[in-house]
Order: C-alpha cells, then structure tokens, then sequence
C-alpha cells in the first residue's frame, strides 16, 4: 500500500505520465519506476530538483505509509464506535396474576429494540422456550407490558417468567419477575344493604358465586353524588370468615349521606363492585327524662 501512495505521490513529483500524443515510454532497466534510469531524465518529466533523489523517494514513502495506517486505524475506530452493544436485562420487571393469564411489565435497557422474548415455568420446574412478543419493538404496543395466557391455569400453580430484549446485535440477558398465581375474578356481591347508625352504617351483603375463592372483601364510600374514595380491606371477610357477609363502618359524620359498595377479593385479582346502597348515619336520641304519670 505504500508503495501505491507513493507511484501517486511520484506523479505530483514530477513522474508524470505521457503527453497527449506521445506514446507511453517503457520502464527501463534499473529505472526509479517512471520510465527512465535511476537519476536519469524522462521526455515526460516536470523538471524538479528532488525527481531523482532516492531519499525523498524513502521519506515519501514512509510519510505514505504513516497516512495510510492513520486512515486504517481511524476506519478501525469508527467500525468499533457503530458496533451496536446487546441490550442489557430488562429492569422492573413485574407479574400480576389475573383470570387465565399474567401480565408482565418492564422496563427496557438497550438502544435500537427490534424485540421482546418471555419464557415460564411453574415455580421449581424447567423453563419453557422463549418466545417472542409481538409488536414489543421500541415504540409498539406490546415493548413495555405484555398478557401472557397460553398454558396457564388458575388457582393451580405460581408461575416464574423471564423477559429479555432483542436488536441486531443479538438477545440480551433475561431477568426474572416475582412469582404469581393465576385466579379467577370474583362475581360481584348482591343485595348490598345499609343500616344507619351513630355515626357509622352497617353492611350487609351475599357474596359471589365463586365464594370458595374469595380470600378477602373490600369496600368503598363516597358523599352522594360525589367521588368515590379509595378501597378498604375488610378484616376477616375471606370465605367462611366472620365478615364474610357484613361489616360495620364507622367515623362517619352523622347528617350526611354516604354511598358504599363492596368488592370480593381473590388474591391480587379484584371483582367487581356490587351495587351502590346509600344511607345517613343519625344521633340517636337521648331517653326521655323525667317522665311522671298522673292518676286519672
């Protein structure tokens, strides 16, 4: 390669090639590569004092070379500096188990995701392959969460799950979730009835149809017409607990009426609410007092 710098580099050096008209010369024997003899003189030559000097010809030719291993090492370098990294494991990954399926939420850690893959396996077993997620590229619908429902089964097994991603570079490292069960989704409790009290209101309700595996209750107030507060735990309302069908709520502020529903809880999966009842808590009256009967 320096040798080829240096036959362009000769011809700005005064080793020009023919004139238009002239024929090319033939290399002659012991000649420096333009067509004359060492030291000797050419038709084409563009006078110039260095044209025969052996030793500009070896600084030529070093300086060529120099040029040349720069530009292959700045092509080495800006190969490595476009070499795309292999995304790294998926952060936050989180399972929430729902009615037949889990799903599965991340987020990714790489440049350029053209995909997502997840695997399972019930907890201690061997993982399933991976398979992909559709449209999970950066920017499509499914790249931050995905549903997973094929081969799953409720109230059975926990389930483990991996997600990975993927570029052109290849498939980075997977990292696993928290452990889940898929369960059924409570029917919503019916005939939700209130009775105002001091203060506070008692609940009354009958359950879901899949009682077994209600494991909590909920429920929920708000002022008429108002919005709905946040959900509160019922103690001891699982199925077959003491609070499984009533449930005093108390703190009200009497005057006022109020809205409640309640929910069945099935691990994590929540139902539906059932039907909104209303009541307004009231001071119940003092005793009368000094009562006297006159005889008649």
């Amino acid at each position: 390669m320096a040798d080829a710098a240096m036959a362009f580099f000769a011809i700005g050096m005064g080793c020009g090639g023919p004139k238009e008209g002239q024929p090319a010369s033939p290399p002659v024997s012991g000649s420096n590569g333009c067509g004359r003899a060492a030291g000797g003189s050419h038709p084409n030559d563009v006078p110039h004092r260095f044209s025969g000097s052996r030793a500009v010809r070896r600084r030529m030719r070093a300086w060529a070379g120099a040029v040349l291993a720069s530009i292959l090492a700045l092509s080495v370098g800006l190969a490595e500096a476009q070499t795309l990294d292999v995304p790294g494991p998926p952060t936050a990954l989180w399972a929430t188990a729902g009615n037949w399926n889990v799903t599965l939420a991340w987020i990714p850690d790489g440049d350029e995701i053209t995909k997502h893959r997840y695997r399972w396996r019930i907890a201690g077993g061997n993982w399933y392959d991976w398979e992909d997620i559709p449209d999970s590229g950066e920017g499509g619908a499914n790249g931050t969460s995905y549903k997973v429902t094929a081969g799953l089964q409720n109230n059975t097994y926990y389930y483990d799950f991996q997600v990975r991603s993927v570029n052109a570079s290849g498939a980075g490292p997977g990292v696993t979730s928290n452990r889940v069960k898929p369960t059924p989704r409570p029917v919503a409790p019916t005939g939700l009835t209130p009775t105002a009290g001091n203060g506070e209101v008692a609940l009354s309700w009958t359950p879901g149809n899949e009682t077994s595996t209600i494991t909590k209750h909920r429920y929920r107030t708000r002022l008429a017409g108002g919005s709905w507060d946040d959900w509160v735990d019922i103690p001891n309302s699982g199925n077959r607990d003491t609070n499984e069908t009533s449930y005093t709520v108390t703190g009200l502020t009497n005057g006022v009426a109020y809205g409640f529903q309640v929910q069945g809880m099935n691990g994590t999966t929540a139902g539906d609410g059932s039907n909104e009842a209303t009541a307004t808590p009231q001071t119940v009256p003092d005793a009368p007092t000094g009562l006297s009967v006159t005889p008649g």
